[in-house]
């Protein structure tokens, strides 16, 4: 398993390796030293999985009697410890670090749930029937809520609105753009592409985790909009927290401005 990642990463792609390696590992290994880092991560895995479940599927890891299990799924924990160690930024910010963790605690919980199984069928009949409702009540308890959050956002009009912004960006004149998610809702609906996504408040706190803070103000931002030829923001909230930047963008003529979207032309200032 590991021969095949280390052909692909160092042999063919060297480069974006390294970069990732000096910046997410090196640049940011010092976090693990902080009672930060740990509470942030008990608090990921807390809305990803509860509290619960990874103890009791630790103690059910413990309890596998064949012993080439039971040290296939030790090391399968302490291996998910050491990779969080490896990635500590995205280990406590980004769920889908910790994805592994749902197949790793349903097989280590098993030894658990074998002894549950066995007392509740020796209980007899009406017990078996009991539990199973419960489950069942409680796996539609999870279905309704999750159904219940999706039909409570409507995002119909977020295409519309994107295609819009979209229309209003000439199809050759690179921009840059302070707007959610990189950009991504543009370019899948608006089929624009920004040629810089200027760095938000989370981007900033990032680059001083790792010790990479900008110079001033007014040469980064030349040195970052330098050949682009206009300047999109659609996330106020992140411009206000950025008073420096509204400011500059205050010296350039308003290109295009619409619902929740506002376009600075670069190529000329007030």
């Amino acid at each position: 398993m590991v021969v095949p990642s280390l052909i692909y990463y160092l042999g063919l792609n060297p480069g974006r390796s390294s970069d990732f390696f000096s910046f997410w590992v090196v640049s940011l290994s010092g976090i693990i030293r902080t009672p930060r880092f740990y509470a942030s991560w008990i608090a990921m895995l807390k809305g990803l999985t509860g509290l619960i479940l990874p103890i009791l599927a630790i103690w059910g890891a413990f309890l596998v009697e064949r012993r080439p299990i039971r040290g296939m799924l030790i090391g399968w924990w302490v291996g998910y410890g050491l990779y969080g160690l490896v990635v500590p930024y995205q280990i406590m910010t980004h769920e889908y670090y910790s994805l592994i963790l749902i197949p790793l605690i349903a097989v280590s919980i098993s030894p658990l749930l074998k002894i549950l199984i066995e007392k509740t069928v020796q209980s007899g009949r009406k017990t078996v029937v009991a539990v199973g409702l419960l489950l069942g009540l409680a796996a539609a308890y999870g279905g309704y809520a999750s159904c219940g959050t999706l039909r409570g956002s409507d995002y119909r009009l977020e295409p519309v609105s994107w295609q819009r912004i979209g229309e209003n960006l000439p199809e050759d004149e690179p921009f840059a753009a302070l707007t959610a998610d990189y950009g991504m809702r543009l370019i899948y609906y608006g089929w624009r592409m920004p040629a810089l996504s200027w760095p938000d408040s989370s981007d900033q706190a990032l680059f001083e985790m790792a010790g990479r803070t900008q110079e001033d103000f007014s040469s980064y931002f030349t040195a970052q909009t330098t050949g682009k030829s206009f300047f999109l923001v659609t996330a106020f909230g992140e411009l206000e927290a950025q008073p420096e930047l509204a400011e500059k963008l205050a010296g350039y003529p308003i290109y295009a401005s619409g619902n929740g979207y506002t376009i600075f032309d670069l190529r000329e200032s007030n």
